[in-house]
């Protein structure tokens, strides 16, 4: 028969052993959660970066580009009336000076 302190030897070594066990699972679960995590939070890093050089060679590739006008809108513009501001529409003659006979 097994004596009791000897009993209580082997109790604490199989809980020893069942912590120990247990804490080197949860040390791989961490790990693997931890590399998970920087692996998306690196791709999502590097997307970002992707995106933000992408853009900006965009914006200066739109810079670069001449913009044509179009004719497809229309302006009223009108010019100025030459006799004091008034604009009746009919086209302004130049005021005759009397001659000298």
């Amino acid at each position: 028969m097994v004596s009791y302190k000897q009993r209580r030897r082997q109790l604490a070594r199989a809980k020893w052993d069942r912590q120990s066990v247990r804490r080197s699972q949860d040390a791989k679960r961490r790990r693997r959660i931890s590399v998970v995590v920087a692996v998306v939070v690196g791709l999502a890093v590097a997307a970002g970066l992707i995106w933000l050089v992408l853009y900006i060679l965009d914006q200066e590739k739109q810079a670069e580009t001449p913009v044509v006008p179009t004719d497809s809108f229309s302006t009223d513009l009108r010019t100025p009336a030459s006799n004091g501001g008034e604009s009746s529409g009919q086209p302004t003659t130049a005021p005759t000076t009397p001659e000298s006979s």
